[in-house]
């Protein structure tokens, strides 16, 4: 099991909607986890692994949904962009449009 950071946001906007940080097998179960755990809100989700050096620090928030304020104070004003962006490229994440994020 690893740490997934899931980020949600709708079109338009202000169309961020938050941050979950899960514990899950892979990104599809992240997905799923979120959602078991009520702290999925919608829209389309950005997942995928948490660097193994960011864990510790990140699993101090998992199971919760961060808001945008609490995001920035806590990882910085850029998130985890640069760790998705590269996770995406390696196959280690995905994004899920909002029709399939349930």
């Amino acid at each position: 099991m690893s740490l997934y950071w899931i980020s949600f946001a709708k079109q338009g906007k202000g169309g961020f909607l938050g941050v979950a940080i899960v514990e899950a097998s892979n990104f599809q179960d992240a997905q799923a986890e979120a959602t078991r755990r009520k702290i999925n809100p919608g829209g389309e989700a950005l997942v995928f692994a948490v660097p193994p050096e960011q864990a510790e620090h990140a699993g101090r928030y998992r199971n919760r949904l961060l808001g945008k304020d609490e995001v920035e104070r806590v990882f910085g004003a850029k998130g985890s962009m640069d760790d998705a962006e590269a996770a995406i490229k390696a196959g280690a994440g995905a994004v899920i449009c909002e029709k399939h994020n349930r």
